[in-house]
């Protein structure tokens, strides 16, 4: 299995992000987002993979956005809801 490398709860507690380590030769994805059921304890149900090499995501403030770091020099910014890429800030 890969090793989680980076953990983060949104702010309403209600959903979870996780960014691996890939191993070699193996179709690992580069994250997971869950939501938690609480209904049934405290169930994790995916939502989506992150396949996009993305270091220590985190959820924004307000819960709408994920942040990360591609390449060590680019911060991304996801939409939350869907992991799609919603913008890119470069470094120099």
């Amino acid at each position: 299995p890969a090793a989680v490398t980076a953990l983060d709860f949104s702010p309403d507690g209600t959903r979870l992000v996780a960014t691996f380590r890939r191993t070699p030769n193996r179709a690992t994805p580069n994250g997971q987002v869950w939501r938690i059921d609480r209904s049934a304890g405290f169930a994790l149900v995916p939502e989506y993979k992150l396949t996009d090499s993305l270091a220590g995501l985190r959820f924004s403030r307000e819960g709408k956005a994920l942040y990360g770091v591609r390449a060590g020099r680019e911060v991304v910014m996801l939409d939350a809801a869907t992991g799609v890429e919603r913008g890119v800030l470069e470094g120099h």
